[in-house]
């Protein structure tokens, strides 16, 4: 089961558009010796420098040996796999949030344990809570459960555990919160369906999947003999349009994103195709009479 729930919980987070490392560590052999039993997640911090704690989360410390997650939380977002098989972070069971945990001391086996990697003098970046709470609706997916199956390690510590958290004082994050965002990156993302059938539409022209020149303006600033085929190019593409789609602000500001990673491989100005994209969003909405009953429309830029 291990691996193939490691192997699965890659997968989704690439859908989702967090960029995940899988080959920092052997991490299918990664492990305890215990046999999982996953049944939810604990949400911990490193209390180390941002990105300085990787050694020590795989061979452990001089009072526990390692791995020490399943999974680290980087300063910019992304996700490294550490371990498919249960690790050594989660301790024993029966703190006063534990439920619908069991109480136990063999915790371990049954909870993916996701380390993120900030010194809790400070607080996580945002770009690692946003990771950690696509995580858990990962995590969460996979079991056909919801997020009352994630926990922070403090709900579940008999030890007086606090994290994640910072401080001073020792004040942990409200995992009421990360959970109500879990909830709601499990029920779908902020976009119509309007909305993502434009961008979809966009996409699929950015990738080679469809002809390009469906929108007006595209043809002059991509050569639509030229087929974007090159591989980095493409999995950039596809991670950034994922994460733009399901979690930017605005449609405006995935939108603008999007353009300039376009504009930055081919040389073309990001601007101009921009406004070319928003007009023609702009004029299907009008043709289709959807306006404001939908969503706004983004405007022109400046």
């Amino acid at each position: 089961m291990s691996v193939a729930f490691a192997t699965e919980v890659i997968r989704r987070l690439r859908a989702r558009g967090v960029v995940v490392s899988d080959n920092w560590t052997d991490w299918r052999r990664n492990g305890n010796g215990q046999t999982s039993a996953y049944a939810g997640g604990i949400m911990h911090h490193t209390a180390t420098a941002y990105g300085d704690a990787f050694p020590a989360l795989v061979a452990g410390r001089p009072d526990l040996s390692g791995p020490l997650c399943n999974s680290a939380g980087c300063a910019d977002g992304s996700i490294t796999i550490v371990a498919a098989h249960p690790a050594n972070h989660a301790g024993a069971s029966g703190g006063r949030g534990t439920r619908p945990f069991p109480d136990t001391g063999v915790f371990n086996r049954m909870v993916w344990g996701h380390e993120i990697v900030y010194p809790g003098t400070n607080p996580m970046t945002d770009a690692q809570w946003h990771s950690m709470v696509q995580l858990g609706a990962v995590i969460c997916e996979i079991l056909n459960r919801g997020p009352e199956w994630i926990k922070g390690h403090y709900e579940t510590s008999v030890t007086g555990k606090w994290d994640p958290g910072f401080a001073p004082p020792d004040r942990s994050i409200s995992m009421n919160d990360v959970r109500a965002q879990i909830h709601d990156a499990l029920e779908g993302d902020m976009f119509t369906p309007a909305d993502r059938q434009f961008l979809d539409d966009i996409k699929e022209q950015l990738t080679g999947s469809r002809e390009p020149g469906q929108f007006p303006g595209f043809p002059s600033f991509v050569d639509p003999t030229v087929k974007l085929s090159d591989v980095d190019f493409l999995r950039r593409i596809d991670q950034r349009v994922n994460t733009l789609l399901a979690h930017s602000d605005t449609q405006q500001e995935a939108l603008r994103d999007l353009t300039q990673a376009v504009s930055e491989q081919h040389g073309i100005d990001g601007d101009q195709l921009l406004s070319a994209i928003t007009t023609a969003i702009n004029e299907e909405l009008e043709r289709a009479s959807l306006g404001s009953s939908k969503s706004p429309r983004p405007e022109q830029p400046a």
